[in-house]
């Protein structure tokens, strides 16, 4: 079998068209003057790209997250203990000697308002 030289377009091109046919990849390659090995080589990357465009596009940069439980002030001086619950179900904690002051205000800004934090 000659060897032939394909671009990625040209790669993409002849994957979607056998996508599209009924034929097995032996026929379609047999056809086509291809090799096997090489048309799947192709159709394992054209899938790959495809399924991380998917990702990419159903992704999103962030999590809208409501607390459950609100925030006091009470004992930011000595070992206190900061909660929130998110939607999903991920817990976060902080313990230590005071909750970091900005933290406080935000999250307790946050829940009065209603606002999603």
């Amino acid at each position: 079998m000659p060897k032939i030289t394909t671009s990625r377009e040209q790669a993409d091109n002849l994957v979607q068209e056998f996508l599209q046919s009924k034929q097995t990849q032996k026929e379609f390659c047999r056809e086509r003057n291809l090799n096997v090995g090489t048309f799947q080589w192709w159709l394992r990357r054209y899938k790959e790209c495809i399924a991380a465009e998917k990702k990419i596009e159903t992704k999103t940069p962030f999590v809208r997250v409501t607390p459950k439980t609100s925030v006091t002030t009470a004992g930011l001086n000595k070992e206190s203990e900061l909660t929130i619950d998110f939607q999903n179900g991920t817990r976060m904690k902080w313990r230590g000697i005071e909750i970091p002051t900005s933290l406080h205000q935000l999250i307790t800004t946050l829940t009065t308002t209603g606002d999603v934090l």
